[in-house]
This record gives structure tokens, sequence and C-alpha cells, in this order.
């Protein structure tokens, strides 16, 4: 029994942008920012901080950006491994997934695509392409900023100044197209809604006080068209993925009942 449809790719499959301009040119706001945004993930449980990146009450530990601020005027938001271009934290989320017996399990996860490794009915039965590694399930990716001079001026500015907010998953899709799965015919969907239904609120939370951070701060935010998959885009809006949104063609029952592999 197999009743996980979704996948893990790796190009994005949804992204939002926050853009800062201006901001830039304070880093103190800059800085209080990236712990706004940080404390929105985990209070939303949808970027939960590691144990090395966890201060002793449970909280983003947000001393090594401010002490690399103070020590050599180098403002770092997010910066950590490459990931499609960009640098983001890793990071973990609490996701609704289904067992190997088909019912609905909650837990913490930082990769999906391992996690999806581990619940393939029949080893090699998915292409690791719909199992890619290595990305959180909340992307985020910052930059990093050299300033001087009083007050600090930035000297070298990043190619992108903005924080941008990945999917690499279509979990958090109420619909996803099922890739892996046997029966998949790109024309009908797969109904993902029992576990989108668990966290996706959560990370709409998180996009809209993210959204509400940055505006306040002066920035801008949009959904990047060109980083939103086709397959999510019916869902996908500015301010998060629409769980009542259009209903496609879906797959009769039984989809997740299908012998794997299948000739």
């Amino acid at each position: 029994m197999m009743k996980n449809y979704w996948v893990q790719k790796d190009e994005p499959c949804a992204t939002w942008c926050a853009e800062l301009g201006e901001v830039l040119e304070s880093p103190e706001a800059v800085l209080t920012l990236a712990e706004e945004i940080r404390e929105a993930g985990r209070m939303n449980e949808v970027v939960l901080p590691l144990p090395g990146a966890r201060s002793s009450d449970g909280r983003w530990d947000d001393r090594g950006a401010r002490s690399r601020w103070q020590r050599d005027h180098v403002l770092e938001v997010f910066w950590g491994k490459t990931a499609w271009g960009r640098s983001s934290y890793n990071s973990a989320a609490r996701m609704a997934w289904a067992d190997r017996n088909g019912r609905t399990i909650e837990g913490e996860t930082t990769d999906l695509g391992a996690l999806l490794r581990q619940l393939a009915p029949v080893p090699e039965a998915i292409p690791d392409s719909f199992m890619e590694l290595g990305e959180p399930p909340v992307g985020v990716g910052g930059f990093r900023i050299v300033y001087e001079g009083t007050p600090p001026t930035p000297t070298r500015k990043p190619p992108i100044s903005s924080i941008s907010i990945v999917l690499h998953s279509d979990i958090w899709c109420p619909f996803v197209i099922g890739s892996a799965n046997p029966w998949a015919d790109h024309v009908r969907w797969f109904d993902n809604r029992a576990l989108a239904a668990r966290h996706t609120p959560r990370l709409n939370r998180f996009l809209a006080e993210t959204k509400a951070a940055v505006i306040a701060a002066g920035g801008s935010w949009q959904r990047v068209d060109s980083e939103t998959s086709w397959w999510c885009a019916p869902w996908v809006g500015p301010h998060g993925i629409m769980l009542d949104g259009p209903v496609p063609e879906v797959m009769p029952d039984g989809a997740g009942d299908v012998e794997w592999p299948i000739d």
C-alpha cells in the first residue's frame, strides 16, 4: 500500500520572494527581520531549528549572525548550504505522511526526499529524481553583504538581495500529479488533501506572518512565477497554497493499492 503520491524534486515547486531593497541600508533592521522570520517558522513548526542551531529555550540561536556582523561588518542572512543557486539554512518541519499501512501520521523531518525513500513500497521502484535529497521541507534562502564606514554602507551587494521561501515538494498541495505512482498519466490527479490539510495551514500562517514582517520593514513580497511548477501553480498564490482551490479530474479509488512495480 502506497498512499504517498507526492514527490520531491531538484527544481522548486513553489517560491515566494521578499525583496528588501532599501531595508538593506540598515543591518539592524535586516537582522531583526531575519529573527522574526525564523521565529514565525518555529512557532508554526515549518522552519524548526536543528539541535546545533537551537538555543537553550528551543528558539533559533541567532548569536552567530549578530557576532559576525559586530566583528566583521559582514551580514549573513539565512546563509548556509548552497541550494538551487542560493543558500538556505538546514531546518526541520512537522509534516504529515502515510505510513506503510496507509495510516496518516505526523512527525518531524529534515528531508522529504529521504523520507520518501524510506516509505517506498519496493526498492528502486521510484526514480531518484522524484526523491531528491538535501532540501529542507521549507527552504529559506538568503544572502551575504559586506558593509564599511559609519554609518555602515554596503560595499559589496549580492546579485540577489532578497529572502526566498522555497518548496521542493508538492506534498503541500491539495492535489498532485503523482509522477512516481504506476498509475500516473499526467492528466488525472491524486487527491493529497488528507495530508495537506495537516501541514499546509501552518505553512500558510508562516507565509502570512513573514509577508507582514517584510512589508512592515519596508520590503515587498511576491510569488516567483518562474520558480513555481506547472503542477503546483493552480493552487499557489501570493499568500500561500489554496486548499480550497480548483478540483481537477482525480484518479479513481485504488491508486494507493496498486502493485509496485507494474508492467
